[in-house]
């Protein structure tokens, strides 16, 4: 019997074939995301916006790699749970207003 583990591979490899998903996986990280998994997310233009006035030329990739860590760090500052959820949604709702 497969584990919720493998399931999970097995049906993001899946969801991964459909075409439109992208060279970095955007849509289906918004998928997941819309089907409820905060350790998930979709760098998007406001999002790599927001991140490139640090890192200048930043990809998708290394963007959810910043707001992983991002999300720990204020994890243990805050003393509660930070998931990159909370972190992708705050930097949207900013970003959107300039």
């Amino acid at each position: 019997m497969a584990g919720p583990e493998s399931t999970w591979k097995a049906s993001d490899q899946a969801v991964a074939q459909v075409p439109g998903d992208g060279s970095y996986g955007n849509r289906r990280g918004y998928l997941w995301m819309l089907c409820g998994n905060d350790g998930l997310i979709k760098p998007d233009r406001l999002v790599l916006r927001r991140l490139s006035r640090f890192e200048p030329g930043i990809d998708p990739d290394r963007a959810r790699q910043v707001v992983d860590k991002v999300a720990v760090v204020l994890t243990a500052r805050l003393r509660r749970p930070v998931t990159p959820w909370m972190v992708d949604h705050t930097i949207w709702l900013d970003e959107r207003t300039r």
